[in-house]
């Protein structure tokens, strides 16, 4: 799946509006938080990574 670019604020707004978590944020949240949190992707991985192991050595001892 291709992330969407983040371009929500790009444009000038006349009224600045609180944050709102909506399908417009949705769209674009992978990039959004790829280029704000360290090693996101990363931890994503490691995660899966994590959980096949769990889930394998629980399999094997079933």
């Amino acid at each position: 799946m291709l992330m969407q670019n983040d371009e929500v604020f790009k444009d000038p707004k006349s009224q600045i509006e609180d944050f709102s978590f909506n399908k417009t944020v949705v769209k674009v949240f992978d990039n959004m938080v790829t280029r704000s949190v360290p090693y996101y992707l990363e931890m994503q991985r490691m995660i899966s990574e994590l959980g096949k192991d769990f889930c394998n050595t629980w399999i094997s001892g079933l």
